[in-house]
């Protein structure tokens, strides 16, 4: 059995490509603590606050 990361990772990319620009008011908070969380092989950002002016 296979599992669906490959295919996972590809559509992330994607999303994350096509919405990004998109979103031109979005960014991280100044003051963000980013708090990262470890899985093994892979990190993560647990934690990661975000503003946006509508």
């Amino acid at each position: 059995m296979r599992s669906g990361h490959h295919l996972a990772r590809a559509e992330l990319r994607i999303t994350l490509e096509e919405a990004l620009p998109r979103l031109i008011n979005l960014r991280v908070s100044e003051r963000a603590e980013i708090e990262y969380a470890s899985g093994g092989t892979v990190t993560i950002a647990g934690s990661l606050p975000l503003e946006w002016d509508v």
